[in-house]
């Protein structure tokens, strides 16, 4: 921890070496979520949902039972330098999902959020953050991450509460499947054109 924080003061000194440390800007915000969700007991795991690797916190009580899912907001969508980074620094959903109370919960990031390898790998783009972040292949990709959360903890049916951008997914995803009951917005613009 101590050589961690000595590390964040360095990269902090200086806007010329802000960008040398680049690399640990997805490291520092993965320390955020996982402080935010280790309190509220949430377990992380990485979901394969086609060509992606979602990352979800998880909290699973009650088998068969309903679940809340939350969906993160859009990130860093608007590009600030080369080294743009889709994580949010703050991630909204995350703080709500960490004050929840249901037995069964679920968090769920958006494509390339919080992966160290988004910039390299083929199927992590600008435009999954960008002007494909509600195509068929990132929706069918959440159709697939329920899916999986549904057969593993026998999870009967959803809740899913959408911050920002991730409330238009929720809205799709509601329109789509018949094991949603409910769906929240939070801040969410949802004519499908943010």
């Amino acid at each position: 921890m101590k050589n961690f924080l000595k590390f964040v003061f360095v990269c902090g000194l200086s806007a010329g070496l802000l960008s040398a440390c680049s690399g640990t800007d997805t490291i520092i915000r993965q320390e955020v979520a996982n402080r935010l969700a280790s309190p509220a007991w949430m377990v992380k795991r990485e979901i394969e949902a086609g060509p992606f690797a979602l990352t979800a916190y998880e909290r699973m009580h009650e088998r068969g039972e309903a679940a809340n899912v939350y969906i993160e907001g859009n990130g860093e969508t608007v590009v600030t330098s080369a080294t743009m980074n889709p994580t949010p620094e703050n991630p909204v959903a995350l703080h709500l999902a960490t004050h929840d109370k249901a037995d069964n919960l679920v968090w769920l990031a958006r494509p390339c959020q919080y992966s160290s390898t988004f910039s390299t790998d083929e199927s992590c783009t600008a435009a999954h953050w960008g002007a494909e972040k509600f195509s068929p292949e990132i929706i069918n990709a959440y159709n697939t991450a329920l899916n999986d959360i549904k057969a593993r903890y026998s999870i009967r049916e959803f809740n899913l509460i959408g911050f920002d951008g991730g409330a238009v997914i929720a809205a799709m995803l509601a329109d789509q499947r018949k094991d949603v009951v409910s769906l929240r917005s939070v801040a969410g613009t949802l004519d499908g054109s943010i």
